[in-house]
């Protein structure tokens, strides 16, 4: 690599990791309890699975949502740009990236289940799930 080459590179990384931060900061990473004491309160959960693995159940009252489709779908799902969002996944990575998608549209009340922790360590806490 030429020496401009590695000035480009290295100025593309800082911009992503200087605008990862800037998402994060509007994103809070959850567990299962934390998120139990959300849906409680009304929280809008969503499913960021595949519909395969929404075939073995859902978190209750749930929608579902492809990262591909939260530019389309969101606004009319959020109609109140304060309510707290969950999103879900197996693991956390697919949530996250719709968080991520959520936050380019201005929503900051923002919450991913996260830290390896998804649907199965829900339905393992016994908490609310409907198929």
């Amino acid at each position: 690599m030429n020496r401009l080459n590695i000035n480009t590179l290295i100025f593309i990384l800082c911009f992503l990791l200087a605008t990862s931060v800037t998402v994060a900061d509007e994103i809070t990473y959850i567990d299962i309890h934390q998120a139990k004491q959300l849906h409680d309160q009304g929280a809008l959960f969503i499913d960021t699975r595949t519909w395969i693995e929404r075939k073995f159940g859902i978190i209750k009252g749930s929608v579902f949502m492809k990262k591909s489709e939260v530019f389309d779908v969101a606004q009319y799902l959020i109609t109140d740009e304060n309510q707290a969002v969950v999103t879900y996944c197996a693991v956390g990575v697919r949530a996250s990236d719709a968080a991520a998608a959520l936050v380019e549209l201005g929503y900051t009340n923002l919450y991913v289940i996260a830290n390896g922790q998804g649907y199965s360590h829900w339905k393992k806490a016994g908490y609310p799930t409907s198929r």
